[in-house]
């Protein structure tokens, strides 16, 4: 029988020459359920389902998206399958010290082999030697670069491929200009991004680390250069640069697990290197999502947690103060939806929008933050907090611009309020004092990227105040379970979490002061 070997593709790859019960035992290891929810009539809340397996290995013909390429060695070795590699890509002679100095037989199979256990024996001499960086790296840009940024870029020069893991506030883009600058000025690259925001901000960033020849593309520029910054939605306006990258970055990676981001990363046929950054990338739940991003980007590279850099005095410390929600207690009749259930008692509720109001009045000075789900939910805390700036996905770049810095640089000793939407839970770069977050929802993911809103240091902060609310079980069962995994992901994240006293009286307590009142006045007339 001839020796199964591996085909190798920037986009896809194969498994040939083997046994169609290794193909189909391989097959059932890649084979995973997608947990929805749906709307549940009887119980009037959402419910977990699974949607039919999703396959990422196809037992006929031994094709697999390339980024899953360590996976599928993996089970290889599980059934102790010796194999060869036929490597079809074209390399990237930028990512390597040594390129030059090596004499490359294109007619040699083995050119480019993947970097696994059968390559042991390899003389050291002969191999190719990816570049390294040290920490005075961007020291021309008056940056010094932390150990861990150091050993990041180092493995993403040596691996080309994976998914860097980065807490918010850790210097995600330091990171990627630094490996930008470590290939060179003459290697097309794209950064993809989810919000026009990024792209502003990415930009700056690049500028002021001297790197050069930077265009932007977006609904709000249309630039391109040997390094292009894109938002996803905007990659069909720059069809030539997609087809010729040989680098493709993308930040916030955790975003882009669904149909039309798959099609988008297939058009980047030419891109041998691929990194996507995200401080949370994957979910617990949910093993489609991880293996389509690990799929197109390749296997985690390296974990830096909040935990590490709060230790590691990068990041500040936070406190966590949980405010109790007791009302309104409303009956929803059998069938209502649950965005319905949410607008009621999130952001219609008067007794979490006056804790709100209280909350921030409060807090006599600093820099503060307060993130809604809903639009029509800012809309009616702006109402109650007039001196508040709102900022939705409709305010043009300068406005959005003008506030950001507001929440970065204004004076500590004056009073900054600004009310987000969505587009306030990823990518943009504040320095609060206070986070107040009114959204609700119970993924552990999106607990830790609104956090991490607010954990850079500042000259003129010690930690970050995160305000929250604990919806009580008599308000509603779920908004109660949602408080609770919220509550539970930040104690694992290491944060200190007090349960605070109730900002607001619920009915209830007013009627029990009155009756109480009441029963004083009958006991002071008796006496009379």
């Amino acid at each position: 029988m001839k020796t199964p070997f591996l085909k190798i593709g920037n986009i896809q790859s194969f498994l040939k020459n083997t046994d169609k019960s290794t193909l189909i035992w391989i097959g059932s290891k890649m084979k995973f359920n997608r947990p929805y929810k749906v709307f549940n009539k009887v119980s009037a809340f959402n419910k977990l389902y699974f949607l039919s397996p999703k396959s990422f290995f196809n037992q006929k013909t031994g094709a697999f998206k390339t980024g899953l390429l360590p996976i599928i060695t993996s089970h290889l070795k599980d059934l102790n399958i010796e194999y060869d590699h036929i490597d079809e890509r074209e390399p990237l002679p930028q990512l390597y010290e040594n390129w030059n100095d090596i004499q490359i037989n294109n007619n040699n199979n083995n050119k480019n082999k993947i970097n696994d256990d059968n390559d042991e024996d390899e003389e050291d001499g002969d191999a190719l030697q990816p570049k390294i960086i040290d920490k005075d790296f961007l020291s021309d840009s008056n940056v010094t670069l932390y150990d861990y940024q150091v050993d990041t870029v180092n493995f993403a020069l040596a691996n080309h491929r994976g998914i860097i893991k980065c807490a918010t506030g850790g210097g995600k883009t330091l990171i990627l200009a630094a490996f930008i600058k470590a290939l060179g000025p003459d290697v097309p690259i794209v950064i993809l991004v989810s919000k026009r925001s990024l792209v502003t901000q990415i930009y700056k960033v690049l500028k002021e680390l001297n790197i050069c020849n930077i265009g932007r593309n977006s609904s709000d520029f249309s630039e391109t250069g040997m390094i292009t910054i894109s938002t996803v939605r905007s990659t069909h306006k720059i069809p030539e640069h997609v087809k010729n990258c040989r680098v493709l970055i993308v930040d916030e990676v955790h975003e882009f697990s669904g149909p039309f981001s798959e099609k988008v990363f297939q058009q980047f046929e030419n891109a041998y290197c691929r990194l996507g950054f995200s401080a949370t990338p994957f979910k617990n739940e949910d093993p489609v999502h991880n293996h389509i991003l690990t799929s197109i980007f390749g296997t985690q590279l390296c974990d830096i947690t909040t935990r590490e850099l709060t230790k590691n005095e990068i990041l500040s410390g936070a406190i966590i103060h949980f405010y109790p929600i007791n009302a309104p207690v409303i009956k929803f009749e059998k069938g209502t939806h649950f965005q319905k259930v949410e607008d009621k008692l999130i952001s219609e509720n008067e007794f979490l929008n006056q804790s709100i109001v209280k909350i921030v009045d409060k807090i006599s000075s600093g820099r503060i933050m307060i993130l809604v789900k809903r639009l029509s939910h800012g809309d009616e805390l702006f109402k109650l907090l007039p001196d508040a700036y709102w900022i939705k996905g409709e305010d043009d770049q300068e406005t959005r611009e003008h506030v950001i810095k507001k929440l970065r640089k204004s004076d500590p000793n004056k009073k900054v309020i600004a009310i987000f939407s969505s587009i306030g839970n990823v990518g943009i770069d504040v320095k609060i004092h206070h986070l107040i977050n009114a959204c609700g929802g119970k993924d552990p993911n999106s607990t830790i990227q609104k956090l991490g809103r607010g954990l850079r240091r500042a000259d003129d902060k010690t930690h970050l105040d995160y305000h929250d609310f604990d919806f009580s079980y008599k308000v509603n069962k779920s908004l109660n379970d949602h408080s609770k995994a919220r509550i539970n992901t930040l104690k694992n994240e290491g944060h200190q979490v007090i349960l605070e006293e109730e900002l607001v009286e619920t009915g209830i307590k007013e009627r029990k002061k009155k009756k109480k009142l009441i029963l004083e006045e009958e006991k002071k007339e008796e006496v009379d």
